[in-house]
């Protein structure tokens, strides 16, 4: 309707809800309480919002940041 009477479609504020018993939520939750680490909690909650993006068939803001954090956590993890 918008774009036919030639107006701008406004864009929506996307929200990402999260389940808080979900055992990742949990676990992200406790690795903070134990090291208390503010970047890597934010890292890993930009790297869940990329994902809730790739999931949705957008694109990260950033997509060469999301890959470099994705590369980077998984290379901590193996």
């Amino acid at each position: 309707m918008y774009r036919a009477s030639g107006q701008a479609v406004p864009v929506g504020k996307r929200i990402l809800e999260l389940n808080a018993k979900h055992p990742l939520v949990t676990g992200l939750q406790q690795a903070h309480k134990n090291r208390g680490d503010e970047s890597s909690l934010a890292e890993t909650a930009e790297l869940l919002y990329g994902t809730a993006l790739l999931a949705e068939g957008d694109i990260p803001e950033d997509p060469a940041k999301f890959a470099g954090l994705l590369a980077d956590h998984l290379a901590r993890t193996v």
